[in-house]
C-alpha cells in the first residue's frame, strides 16, 4: 500500500510513505560528494539542476542548505 510509488500529496509530509527532503538530509554529504566525483570523472562538468521540494523548510531556507551543502560537495 505505502511502497514506492506514493499516491499521497506532497505536502502530506506526516503521512506519506517517503518525502523529497534537501540535499544533505536524506543521503548525506559524503554521498553526493562520490556522486559528482564520479560524474566529474566521467567526464561530465556542465550544469546541476536540483528542484526543492522539502516541505519540511522554507524555500529561503531550503536554498540556503541546498547551496551549501553543494558548495561542500562539489570539487573544482
Amino acid at each position: 500500500m505505502n511502497g514506492l510509488l506514493e499516491m499521497r500529496e506532497v505536502t502530506d509530509v506526516a503521512n506519506r510513505a517517503w518525502n523529497y527532503v534537501a540535499v544533505g538530509a536524506g543521503h548525506d554529504l559524503q554521498w553526493w560528494k562520490q556522486f559528482f566525483s564520479v560524474v566529474g570523472m566521467l567526464g561530465y562538468n556542465d550544469w546541476v539542476s536540483l528542484e526543492i521540494k522539502d516541505f519540511t523548510m522554507s524555500t529561503n531556507a531550503g536554498i540556503q542548505s541546498l547551496i551549501g551543502a553543494l558548495q561542500a560537495t562539489i570539487i573544482r
